[in-house]
């Protein structure tokens, strides 16, 4: 056996699990980041319908929708953390 082989031997199982990684990371990143999009544009939608003008400018101001994408964001979060260890990469 040579000292390529050998190498290749030990390197090859790390790079076939690093990419394997990543691919899953995005997939399911992506995958939930459209899911909570989709929800977030939809409860903007009717937050803004079922307001009156004065009311949806003062919910605006207050930080309102701000408030709405940090919960987005946190809940993508915490479901890719939960898809990356249910499938034993992290």
């Amino acid at each position: 056996m040579t000292w390529a082989a050998f190498i290749m031997a030990l390197v090859g199982p790390v790079v076939k699990r690093v990419l394997a990684s990543l691919g899953l990371g995005i997939v399911t990143f992506t995958g939930v980041d459209l899911a909570v999009s989709s929800v977030l544009s939809q409860a903007k939608a009717a937050w803004a319908g079922g307001l009156v003008g004065d009311a949806a400018q003062l919910v605006a101001m207050a930080g309102g929708n701000t408030a709405l994408g940090i919960i987005a964001g946190g809940i993508t979060a915490r479901v890719t953390m939960i898809a990356l260890k249910r499938f034993s990469i992290l």
